[in-house]
């Protein structure tokens, strides 16, 4: 996914978007990569294993 796809799907603008994307990013949940063949300016972000576990703490607390 890429910041401007996750600004839409939580409808947040771009700077939000990307100050909780630095957020995520430096508490270790999401990964970066910058790059791609077709366009090297890209980021794409990706959940760590420590995010998932979060995830899925938040959504059991959700639950419950």
């Amino acid at each position: 996914m890429t910041p401007g796809q996750l600004a839409k799907e939580i409808s947040g603008g771009a700077p939000k978007t990307s100050r909780k994307i630095n957020t995520l990013y430096r508490k270790g949940l999401i990964t970066k990569e910058f790059g791609t063949p077709d366009d090297q300016r890209r980021v794409s972000l990706a959940v760590t294993d420590k995010g998932r576990e979060v995830l899925a703490l938040v959504g059991q607390a959700y639950e419950d």
